[in-house]
């Protein structure tokens, strides 16, 4: 998804998963991370230029962390 597009309260759909390797975030954050999941973005991930999003999945407390390119609007 490009980085013009995003903000926050956007629904999304995870398309795909990249390598989590070098995201600064809790493990919980990672471990919750899966293809298909729909959400809502609720956010930036600090420290990571724009490029990492909070999305709160449906249906769960889960709140995973995903790159721009993993997601795309539902």
């Amino acid at each position: 998804m490009e980085l013009n597009n995003v903000r926050n309260g956007l629904r999304v759909r995870v398309a795909k998963l990249e390598s989590a390797r070098g995201m600064l975030v809790h493990g919980r954050h990672l471990s919750v991370r899966e293809v298909g999941v729909t959400g809502t973005i609720q956010g930036h991930v600090p420290g990571h230029a724009g490029d990492v999003l909070w999305v709160e999945h449906d249906n769960s407390d889960d709140v995973g962390a995903y790159c721009s390119t993993e997601i795309e609007k539902v």
